[in-house]
């Protein structure tokens, strides 16, 4: 099933999903048991058919050869049913260790009505998460974990990761973990079935693979629908138990923080290789401070913009933020209004108490401390690559330089040296030689774009017409070249406009999905 037939019958079944919702989880739980059927279904019929073999027909090397093909597809069938999940891994934390985040999830297992949380795991991520681990394969009897990210817990306040931790454990409450734990394992049941086979090379897989062909998509359609709706409910428990205000800013900050992890800190941070060739010492105490601090308003701003103009997509069970906020009533917040920008920018104040000093005490710097050599190790590639790539961006740039005071570049050598002042010196360096290609070469795609991506990021309206220019000449500069108008546009208030844009980038990837199904 292809992106576009996907996403329609997305749309199509949550729709159903909304106004039925008892019959839609009947319907993937039926889904579910008709691909456990089938392979019960299928091991019946060959046992079935070995049994007759070896009773009625006189037995000779071929004879056994025919009977071992059916009892090995038996074999790999039954060790697939018993689906072995590797324990997450994380510090394991014990009561004397965190009181309060011990205390708090008791009285957040008792709010929601989850089972208990059998093991807490500190880890380093940005992120929170309930881990389940089935201890009798498709029976079931979960050992629950709850991981906790120590990068998350510095970039929360103490209110928002009540309502983090509510969220959580309300994918735990009910029947809601036990019905999405068995749709899961059918899942990776029919992975684990398939890899074997294909690893092993077995004859008679031809009997998996065309029912998979047809069930797959279907099954796999069905139950992301499911746990969308679920992410909807985790929601709802959140609100009830820690209110609609704290859940709704535990939401955005947490956008917030993590596009400014990706679109601004991780840049700022491995610019440190130009110059140096090995990592700090310290890599995750950056990490940890980053997140600690306020995020710069005009970058929680643009982070904010960005969020709340990202889709729900296809690639992600979670909704959109402004789907989340909608469901639980919460306001769309406008960066038109001073008051609803105060309250974005009070997501991050610096003399408020976060969650790590609230619910981990002195047990957050320690594990940060012990975290630094792992994390340098983690980096450590990347920062060399980053360094010697430097070194030649930099050897590259010289040579060109000396060559331009004696001799005229090429177009190709002019284009070079823009990109090596925009590695090494930044855009505002490179900006004087991109306007004289285009003075020259006024079609010039490459600065075509970089010229309006630059007056764009400095608020000139003018940069559309360059970037238009340039997914004029290529069209592989369409579906970038609309995020940047499109986002430009939404930070201005501009969102008519800005979604003629959207329509366009996702025409256009349609049109590429289409000429290239595989």
């Amino acid at each position: 099933m292809d992106q576009e037939k996907f996403g329609t019958l997305v749309e199509q079944l949550e729709g159903y999903a909304r106004e039925h919702p008892t019959v839609y989880k009947i319907r993937v739980g039926l889904l579910a048991a008709l691909g456990y059927l089938y392979l019960f279904v299928v091991v019946g019929l060959l046992l079935v058919f070995v049994y007759f073999v070896l009773a009625y027909v006189r037995l000779n090397w071929l004879i056994l050869k025919a009977v071992w093909i059916p009892l090995v597809l038996v074999f790999i069938v039954l060790r697939s049913l018993w689906i072995r999940f590797p324990e997450p891994e994380g510090q394991h934390l014990k009561y004397e260790d965190a009181p309060a985040l011990f205390d708090l999830v008791k009285e957040v297992e008792s709010a929601v009505q989850s089972p208990h949380v059998h093991r807490i795991l500190l880890t380093d991520d940005f992120n929170a998460a309930v881990v389940q681990q089935p201890r009798l394969g498709i029976f079931g009897w979960q050992k629950n974990y709850l991981l906790v990210g120590l990068l998350l817990v510095q970039g929360l306040s103490p209110e928002q990761f009540r309502a983090v931790i509510a969220h959580e454990l309300g994918h735990l409450s009910g029947n809601h973990s036990r019905f999405a734990g068995w749709v899961y394992r059918v899942r990776v049941t029919w992975i684990q079935i398939l890899m074997r086979l294909q690893q092993e090379n077995r004859h008679g897989s031809f009997i998996f693979e065309w029912f998979l062909n047809w069930y797959a998509p279907f099954f796999n359609t069905y139950s992301f629908v499911l746990a969308r709706a679920q992410e909807y409910e985790a929601d709802a428990g959140a609100v009830k138990f820690a209110g609609r205000e704290h859940t709704a800013k535990a939401l955005i900050n947490l956008e917030i923080k993590g596009r400014f992890l990706e679109e601004d800190f991780l840049s700022r941070f491995f610019r440190q290789a130009d110059v140096e060739a090995e990592p700090p010492t310290d890599v995750f105490t950056q990490f940890v401070s980053a997140l600690k601090h306020p995020v710069p308003a005009d970058v929680a701003q643009k982070c904010y913009i960005r969020a709340l103009a990202a889709p729900t997509g296809y690639e992600d069970t979670h909704p959109s933020l402004t789907d989340r906020l909608m469901a639980i009533g919460y306001p769309k917040l406008s960066e038109q209004n001073k008051e609803d920008r105060r309250q974005l920018l009070s997501l991050s104040e610096s003399n408020r108490q976060n969650a790590a000093q609230s619910y981990l005490g002195p047990l957050a710097d320690r594990f940060m401390l012990r975290c630094n050599p792992q994390w340098k190790e983690k980096v450590g590639q990347s920062w060399r690559e980053r360094h010697r790539f430097i070194q030649e961006v930099q050897a590259n740039l010289q040579q060109l330089q000396e060559k331009a005071r004696t001799e005229t570049l090429t177009l190709d050598e002019q284009w070079t040296l823009v990109n090596c002042l925009g590695e090494t010196q930044g855009d505002e360096a490179a900006l004087p030689k991109v306007r004289e290609i285009l003075n020259s070469h006024p079609d010039h795609v490459g600065a075509n774009f970089a010229l309006g991506q630059i007056l764009l990021e400095q608020n000139d309206e003018s940069g559309i017409s360059y970037i238009e220019r340039a997914m004029a000449k290529d069209q592989n500069a369409i579906l970038s070249g609309c995020e940047l108008i499109y986002f430009y546009l939404k930070e201005h208030g501009r969102d008519e406009e800005a979604e003629l844009y959207r329509e366009r980038a996702k025409q256009h990837y349609l049109t590429i999905a289409r000429e290239n199904p595989e």
